[in-house]
C-alpha cells in the first residue's frame, strides 16, 4: 500500500513487521510494570484482586469523586502504564526496526521523521469498562501534532475474545464533532453514523497503521489475561518543537524549548 492509499483508507495492517525478539522483550518488560502499576492504584484504591477489576472499579466509584483522585492514578484506572515506564528508554528501540520505519516512512512521505515523546504504553485488563476508549479520531487527542501516524502495536494476540482495535470505514475529511457526553476518562463519543466496522484479528508482530482522521475506537478485552499494547506516534519534522519527541534517525530527544537543528 502507497502513500496515496492509505491516506484514502484511513489504516493499514501490516503482518509480522516487527521482530519476534523485539516483541519478546517489550512485553516481557511491561509485564514486569504492571504490578508496579496497581501497587501504586492500590494506595489509594481498594482493589486487591485485578481479576474483578471492571466490577469493583465501578461500585468504588459510585461514592467516590474522581477529582480527589491524582492525574497519574486516574491514567492508571483507565489502562495506562505508569510515566516512568512509558519514558523507559527500551520502548524507543521501536525506532531500530527497519521494516517498521520503512514502512512509516512510505506512508508519510519524504522527510525528517520524528517520534512524539513518550510512547503510549497500555494494559487493557479484563472487563475494565474504563479503559474502552470510544469512538474517536487521533488527531481529536492530538492536534498539537498535525499531520502524523499512529502505529498500533498490540503484544498479545488479538482476536474476538481479548479485543483490540474496530476501525469504522471511510476516512472522514476532516475533524468530527463529538455526539455524547464525555465520561471520566475519555472525550465524548463521536458517532459512527452510517460507517461499517471492521474487526482486525491481530498477533504479536502486526503493526496496524492509522491516519489522524480514521475513525476507530477500542474493543473489550474478555480475555483472561491483560491486553497489553503500544502506540508510537509518528511525524515530520516541523520548525520548532510543541511536545518532546525523538529524531528517528539519531535517537535525540527535543525539548520544546530546543529550536528544530536544520
Amino acid at each position: 500500500m502507497n502513500q496515496c492509499e492509505f491516506r484514502e483508507k484511513g489504516y493499514y495492517l501490516s503482518k509480522q513487521l516487527l521482530s519476534a525478539e523485539w516483541v519478546k522483550i517489550i512485553k516481557g518488560f511491561l509485564t514486569q510494570e504492571l504490578p508496579l502499576c496497581l501497587e501504586k492504584v492500590q494506595k489509594e484504591v481498594p482493589i486487591a484482586d485485578w481479576s474483578c477489576w471492571g466490577s469493583a472499579l465501578q461500585n468504588w466509584l459510585i461514592e467516590k469523586d474522581l477529582s480527589q483522585l491524582s492525574g497519574e492514578i486516574r491514567n492508571v484506572l483507565c489502562g495506562h502504564f505508569r510515566l516512568e515506564t512509558r519514558l523507559n528508554p527500551i520502548l524507543t528501540t521501536i525506532c531500530q526496526q527497519r521494516f517498521l520505519i520503512d514502512t512509516v516512512r512510505a506512508l508519510l512521505g519524504e522527510g525528517f521523521l520524528c517520534l512524539h515523546m513518550p510512547p503510549v504504553a497500555r494494559f487493557i485488563l479484563p472487563n475494565n469498562p474504563f479503559s474502552r476508549v470510544p469512538a474517536h479520531q487521533d488527531i481529536q487527542y492530538n492536534s498539537f501534532l498535525g499531520h502524523f501516524l499512529t502505529a498500533w502495536v498490540p503484544l498479545v494476540p488479538i482476536d474476538d475474545k481479548c479485543g483490540g482495535v474496530l476501525v469504522y470505514e471511510g476516512r472522514p475529511e476532516g475533524v468530527l464533532s463529538a455526539s455524547d457526553p464525555g465520561g471520566p476518562f475519555w472525550l465524548p463519543k463521536t458517532d459512527p453514523q452510517d460507517r461499517e466496522v471492521r474487526v482486525l484479528s491481530m498477533q504479536p508482530g502486526d503493526v496496524l497503521f492509522l491516519d489522524p482522521y480514521i475513525l476507530h475506537e477500542s474493543a473489550p478485552n474478555r480475555a483472561e489475561f491483560a491486553r497489553l499494547s503500544l502506540d508510537y506516534r509518528f511525524f515530520l519534522r516541523r520548525e520548532k518543537a510543541q511536545k518532546h519527541y525523538m529524531e528517528v534517525d539519531t535517537l535525540q530527544l527535543v525539548s520544546p524549548d530546543q529550536e528544530a537543528a536544520p
